[in-house]
């Protein structure tokens, strides 16, 4: 019996070998031709859009030609479809941006091929099809996004803003097909792809900002509710404190990346209203945030919601657990605590509970006497005792922006103690 199972279990041993040795080089050869076919596709269907694209190229001079009246140095393109989802393969062009230059002017011309070739991943046979539909470019972009802002400070009734966000606009996604003649920039920008874009306008503290918003209703006036044009302007109006230097405001995505926040809180003013046109009866698309400080306040938060000693409670030494880093200079040992321990306050499930903003902000006047002491760039420990993590100590540098030290808020979560130090 036993000889006869030791029989069997060769048997299938060797059949599997017999198995493995047939099928795993089929298999092997079966990927190769698969990856050799999808090579040769993409190959073949690069090539033949290149040649349409350049066949298309002498259509987007034409078109510079008939509507501006000069014709541009074509100096790359990029081809584009709505339904490329299989990386493998190169789906046929629906349409074709090129880049374009002309009197030191560089801009972009989409050009819609009139044939959409189907399937879209089968090079077509016979003839190159590279007929236009339509054209779109951004020559203009920057005369339509001038006249935007400056339309938005005339019909919220405004003096032309210190400063605006305008050169953070990406000019590529301003493509309008008619000649801009200098109406309606309103309505041409809030059609383009940048319309998804908040458009920021910087106001000097003398300036009231705050009626802006009983006149919020001319901005895109017309659209109205259902908006069939799909028109938008997303505004943001900002008003610095009194004596704040506008020159040292900074638009853009360095600023961001600091402050770990695209909204509209920031140190340097004292009111921001945003308005987002057209208004509908849907939503409220104004809404208004102003600065809620507390100078007596060691450390605070500034936002729409509260300061940070209604987040934050001071403990006292004899309070402090056990396994505090700082305490027992374990894992934070390379930072020596300066002045108190905070702890955020758990939440109790309260809705009552302040909304807890995403940034941390503590304000120069407390940090002077901090440096004052000879001690190096001030950092945050914050002591974690979390289920997840264990007791454990993260160091946090601080960002200097507008008067204020920047922490980001995300960082510290409910029942986590924190300190600055050297």
């Amino acid at each position: 019996m036993a000889a006869a199972r030791r029989s069997r279990r060769r048997a299938l041993l060797v059949v599997a070998i017999v198995l493995v040795g047939v099928l795993l080089p089929a298999l092997l050869l079966s990927l190769a031709l698969c990856t050799s076919q999808h090579c040769s596709q993409r190959v073949r269907m690069s090539a033949y859009n290149a040649r349409r694209a350049q066949q298309a190229q002498q259509a987007v001079v034409d078109h510079c030609r008939d509507k501006y009246g000069f014709e541009p140095e074509i100096t790359g393109h990029r081809g584009s479809t709505d339904m490329d989802d299989d990386p493998s393969r190169t789906a046929v062009d629906d349409a074709v941006v090129f880049t374009a230059r002309h009197d030191g002017r560089d801009f972009h011309v989409e050009a819609d091929y009139a044939t959409h070739e189907r399937p879209m991943y089968k090079v077509p046979d016979g003839p190159v099809d590279a007929g236009i539909s339509s054209f779109r470019d951004s020559y203009q972009a920057p005369e339509i996004i001038a006249d935007t802002y400056r339309s938005i400070a005339d019909a919220l009734d405004l003096p032309a803003p210190v400063s605006t966000n305008a050169d953070t606009i990406d000019e590529s996604e301003v493509m309008v097909s008619d000649l801009y003649d200098g109406g309606d920039p309103q309505r041409v920008f809030g059609a383009t792809m940048a319309s998804r874009n908040d458009l920021e306008l910087l106001y000097p503290g003398d300036v009231d900002i705050r009626g802006a918003l009983d006149r919020a209703d001319r901005l895109l006036a017309g659209a109205g509710p259902g908006n069939p044009e799909n028109l938008a302007l997303h505004c943001v109006l900002y008003q610095m404190k009194d004596g704040a230097d506008a020159g040292t405001w900074k638009w853009g995505q360095d600023r961001d990346a600091v402050l770990h926040d695209e909204s509209l809180y920031f140190p340097e003013v004292t009111r921001a209203l945003r308005i987002d046109a057209p208004l509908s009866q849907d939503s409220d698309p104004k809404r208004e945030a102003t600065t809620l400080v507390d100078e007596d306040t060691p450390l605070l938060q500034w936002g729409s919601s509260a300061s940070f000693a209604e987040q934050f409670t001071e403990v006292a030494p004899q309070d402090l657990p056990d396994d505090l880093c700082w305490g027992r200079r374990s894992s934070c040992s390379a930072a020596e605590p300066v002045g108190p321990t905070y702890r955020r306050t758990v939440d109790g499930g309260s809705e009552g509970r302040p909304v807890w903003m995403d940034t941390v902000y503590i304000p120069d006047s407390v940090m002077a006497g901090y440096l004052a002491q000879g001690h190096g760039d001030p950092v945050v420990l914050v002591h974690s005792s979390s289920e997840y993590q264990g007791s454990c100590c993260q160091r946090y540098g601080l960002a200097h922006v507008g008067g204020y030290y920047v922490l980001d808020a995300l960082l510290i979560d409910d029942g986590d103690y924190l300190t600055v130090a050297a």
